[in-house]
Parts: C-alpha cells; structure tokens; sequence
C-alpha cells in the first residue's frame, strides 16, 4: 500500500510541474502579444478642396495599422465652427463600425467611443469614406480638423491615437476664366445634357472645326458629373495639339477606340489617351500626334465628382497642323532565303517615291552605316539580294515628298534574319564545355 501511495505522489509532482511549465509558457506568450499590439501609422487624409456655402461631400481615406492585428472599435471626426456634419450623404458605416446617429454638433462619430471591447470590427488596412459637411459661407482657407482613433484595448498601448489633418480650400474660386476673343461657346449650357457622347441613351457629339476654341461649362456635384464629347472630321493625316485652361482641375484628351478614325460606342477601350490635365487657372497642352485621315472623339470633365456645381467655365482649342511628309506604314520583309528579301510597306499619304537604307541589325540610317541604299525608288517593294546568310538585318524607308519638296522621317526599323547557309566555323557540344551553335 505503501509504494502505491508513493507512486501516486510522483505521479501527481510531474502533471504539477508541467502544469506551471504551461502556464510559465503562455504567460510569456501574452507578453510577447503585449509588447507588440499597437495602433500605428495613423492617418486621414482627403485629396478634395471644399466650397464655402453650400453642402460639400468630402471623400475621406483611413489609414492604420497594427503589428499584432489589434483592431479598432471606434473613430470620430470634429470639425471646427462653422462646419457642420451631416447625416444625409454621409457613410453609414467604415469597415464593420457603423455611424453614431444623432450627430452631436461639430462632432461625428463610428462604433464604440470610447473603445475598450477586446473585439473591433475596424481591421488594419486602408478604408475610404465620405463625409457630407454643410460649410458656412464665412468659412475661408484650409479648414483644419481633428481626429481619434480608438482601439480595442487588445494588448499594449496606444489604444487612441488621435491627430489633425486637411481640407484645402478650392484655388478655383478665386480664379476666373473668360472665353477669348476667337472662341465659341459649347452648345450645350451648364446643367442640360446634349453633348455626353457614348455615356448617353442616344450618343450625341458636338462637331468643332479644325483650330478651333470652344469654351465650355462643367460641373460636378453629389456623386456625378457633366462631360463634354467633341467630334473632329479629319479629311487628310495632321498632327492634333489640344490647349486646355479651366475654373477648376480638367481632364482631357482623346477618346481612345479600337479601330481609329472610325470609331463607334461599341468599340471603346474605356480610355482617354493621350490624356492631359489642366487648371485651375493653369493651361495646359498636350501633343495627341499624328492622326490619319478619319472621323476622332475628344473628351472633357471635371477631376472630381463633388462641390462644383454649375457654372465651372473651361476652354479647349483644337490645333490642326498639316503634315509636311507622312513616313511610311506597314514596313514588311517576305520571302526570305540565305541570300534575299523581299521588302514591302504602304505609303503614309499620297507620295509616289521612297528611299530605303538596309543593314545589319542596330545601325542607324543617314548615317553611312547600310550595307545598301536605294534612293528615289518609285516602287513600293524591293527586292534585295547578295544579303549574308544566317544573320539579322534591318531595313527603314523614308517618304520623298516632291510636291513639298520634303522627306518624310524615317519609318523603321523592321527587323528580319535571313536563313541558315553553310558554316565554316566549327562548334563543339560536349558533356563538360561547349561552343554556341549558329542561332538557325
């Protein structure tokens, strides 16, 4: 009886002893957690300005984070005299936290204030909101505001971090832009709809001239705006430059399609490009470049979907140049052997005479570095012979231009390697070391 009593007290002494080792090791463990838990790298910013005087609807981003995941429960927002929140067009939740209702005058709040439950349903990470502000027409200059942040008090401090950020006053609103001396007023007037191109029922462009200036009216307010097609007819290849200038920041440029010159709604990439961006009061212009002859769609709007309602005032000017000498297109080399090719490309415009540089691959033409030259060929192919076999050539062509007594640049390169032929140079494939292989 004796030793079963003494072994059950060694047995009970063991399951003790790694019962306090447990412990001692999930202690340290809620310690390390401890150490690390924070919130960190707070911050919220805006990148829209504001106007005095009426409701403004301002796109907020939050940021933070946590080395240990603590998430956050709360986070409130005050504002100074004068600027009021507003429920209506406010988001009603960031992340899993949802809007405090009533507001409570300057201050607007999400989730739990102050926090403190172990459990946020704010993660770590990047979260954008908007917030609707009624702004006092006094109100001028940045407009400063404050902010806390309130974690779920899991693990080590800080649990609040609070800090100051932005709203920056419209630069527009002290800069007015008239219509110069030679421009045309848009057709279609501020807060009507006539001229939205493919993002209507029923596309409708307006036609503008070539070198001419429209100057149009935008706006943009609670969500949407108003944007500007324009249609150009070119009946020969020019080079386009647009001249941009608004009350307000504008995007502009060229609508991009997917068979150019003859566009349609169905064939739109979704891009504006080449795009550019103008204002406030800060022309701007950008070089669309060469364009052939055809039918292209222009655009222009506001950056911002907010806070400029009618009227924001913008002029665009259409600069048609004419092109001296068009390079030509579609360079092409066919028929290749050890020896020959054939070369081929299409006139750039209406020009009846080339001249054609040909070399190994990498030299530059005009500058005595082909292996032949061809000037004044009045045919749109040629046919080379006498090449060296297995070895990579390039070819340009250049557009002569009598009836402008110019050249064109020069279109290339277009690359092509002719076929293998016999090799007097020797090569070795071995188990242990080896020398390159003709590239055939």
């Amino acid at each position: 009886m004796a030793k079963n009593v003494k072994s059950l007290f060694f047995v009970l002494l063991f399951f003790n002893q790694l019962l306090s080792a447990q412990v001692s090791s999930l202690s340290s463990i809620e310690k390390q957690k401890t150490v690390e838990k924070a919130l960190s790298n707070v911050s919220v910013t805006t990148i829209q300005f504001y106007l005095a005087g009426q409701n403004n609807q301002i796109q907020f981003t939050l940021s933070f984070s946590s080395p240990d995941m603590e998430n956050a429960d709360g986070f409130e927002m005050t504002f100074p005299t004068g600027v009021f929140p507003q429920v209506e067009g406010t988001s009603s939740s960031i992340g899993g936290i949802n809007l405090n209702v009533p507001i409570n005058g300057q201050t607007i709040s999400w989730g739990r204030i102050p926090g403190g439950s172990l459990f946020g349903f704010l993660d770590p990470g990047t979260h954008n909101f908007t917030v609707s502000l009624d702004i006092d027409p006094s109100i001028s200059g940045n407009i400063t505001f404050e902010y806390t942040l309130h974690g779920d008090n899991w693990g080590g401090l800080p649990h609040i971090v609070s800090g100051t950020g932005l709203i920056s006053h419209q630069p527009g609103g002290a800069c007015s832009l008239g219509c110069p001396p030679a421009g045309i007023a848009e057709a279609e007037t501020c807060g009507n709809i006539m001229n939205n191109g493919c993002d209507m029922a029923a596309p409708a462009f307006e036609l503008v001239n070539p070198n001419t200036i429209i100057c149009g009216t935008l706006w943009a307010n609670n969500g949407s705006r108003d944007v500007d097609w324009f249609k150009i007819v070119l009946t020969e290849p020019a080079r386009v430059f647009l001249h941009a200038d608004a009350e307000a920041s504008l995007d502009f440029g060229l609508v991009e399609t997917q068979n150019p010159g003859n566009p349609s709604c169905q064939q739109l990439t979704g891009n504006v490009f080449p795009a550019g961006n103008a204002g406030p009061c800060a022309p701007a212009s950008l070089d669309v470049g060469v364009l052939l002859a055809g039918t292209y769609w222009f655009w222009a709007g506001l950056s911002f979907f907010h806070n400029f309602p009618c009227t924001v005032n913008y002029t665009l000017e259409f600069e048609v140049a004419e092109i001296d000498c068009l390079p030509p297109l579609e360079l092409n080399a066919t028929n290749i052997t050890q020896t020959s090719a054939n070369l081929i490309w299409s006139p750039g415009s209406t020009e009846t005479a080339w001249n054609v540089e040909v070399g190994h691959h990498g030299f530059t033409p005009g500058k005595s570095q082909n292996l032949n030259s061809f000037y004044g060929i009045t045919s749109n192919n040629l046919a080379l012979n006498n090449l060296d076999h297995s070895t990579p050539h390039q070819f340009y062509v250049q557009a002569v231009c009598n009836e402008k007594q110019t050249n064109s640049l020069w279109a290339g390169p277009y690359s092509f390697t002719t076929s293998c032929g016999v090799f007097t140079h020797s090569f070795v494939e071995g188990f242990e070391s080896e020398t390159a292989p003709p590239l055939c």
